[in-house]
């Protein structure tokens, strides 16, 4: 099953706020301060940059399937 890297990507995210939701709270009742820019940041860079999360191939194919990376001489058009 192709994941599209957009889900892929959401999902990770997903984990690393959780992950930082659960370091960070001190009291259920006072919650939790929001991340900062640069944590935001962080977790994108180590998102993309990481083979756990997204695959060489999941970002080719999810090019590929867009459009965007097709030859020009139209031989990879269907």
């Amino acid at each position: 099953m192709d994941l599209s890297v957009n889900k892929v990507f959401k999902d990770s995210n997903k984990k690393k706020y959780t992950d930082y939701v659960i370091s960070h709270t001190k009291n259920l009742f006072n919650g939790v301060e929001k991340p900062s820019s640069e944590n935001i940041l962080t977790w994108i860079d180590e998102i993309w940059y990481s083979n756990n999360y997204l695959k060489k191939e999941t970002i080719i194919n999810g090019f590929r399937k867009s459009g965007i990376s097709l030859a020009l001489d139209g031989s990879e058009d269907k």
